[in-house]
């Protein structure tokens, strides 16, 4: 209990001797570290429950989602580590721990080049992932669409044939018509030419 004590009497006056700049940025690299913490536990969850999150996703798209919670998760821990180490640095004595303080800064540098770097990769992985999905359904919009004006032309050539054919089945009606009147015609005419000539030969 004692040594509890100590400690938190020794972190007190640390941070009572850190000029305000130091201990706003102790402050930021605090924050830091409960967020690192907080989106790890998230990443886990995620892990864990990937067949949860993966449902409804293409093959390709489950293998995105897997390769990016597996980035996230190590920029989490990172920047979680980078965070604890910047406050250790901060709030340390530089004159009483001089070694301590450099090995605190030097993980820093490392490990939160590594995470910048991990950030990017993930970022420009989005971008290319999203720009290849806006791609693929371009691809798709203009596939529907031909498929369509296909449809839509064959549509149209069958109307135009069946008018066509009406068309035609309307003018073979019409000269057959013609053809039967004008042999009706042609029999009124010769019964009315016979009855001429069977009325000139009762005179």
């Amino acid at each position: 209990m004692n040594h509890i004590n100590d400690v938190a009497f020794n972190a007190w006056n640390c941070l009572r001797g850190m000029s305000p700049s130091a201990l706003l940025w102790t402050c930021v690299a605090s924050v830091v570290v409960a967020f690192s913490v907080w989106q790890a536990r998230a990443q886990w969850d995620r892990t864990r429950r990937f067949d949860v999150y993966a449902q409804g996703l293409s093959e390709r798209e489950a293998k995105f989602l897997q390769r990016q919670t597996r980035r996230r998760m190590q920029i989490a821990i990172l920047a979680g580590i980078v965070g604890a180490f910047m406050v250790a640095g901060l709030v340390v004595p530089l004159r009483s721990a001089p070694k301590f303080v450099a090995t605190c800064w030097s993980v820093v540098l490392l490990f939160g080049a590594w995470t910048c770097l991990l950030a990017v990769v993930d970022a420009v992985s989005v971008w290319i992932s999203f720009s290849d999905e806006r791609v693929r359904r371009d691809a798709e919009k203009r596939a529907i669409e031909y498929h369509m004006k296909r449809f839509r032309d064959s549509q149209l050539d069958q109307v135009a044939r069946a008018q066509d054919a009406a068309k035609a089945s309307e003018g073979g009606l019409d000269e057959r018509g013609a053809r039967r009147d004008a042999c009706k015609s042609g029999a009124d005419a010769k019964q009315s030419t016979s009855s001429e000539k069977n009325n000139v030969a009762d005179d």
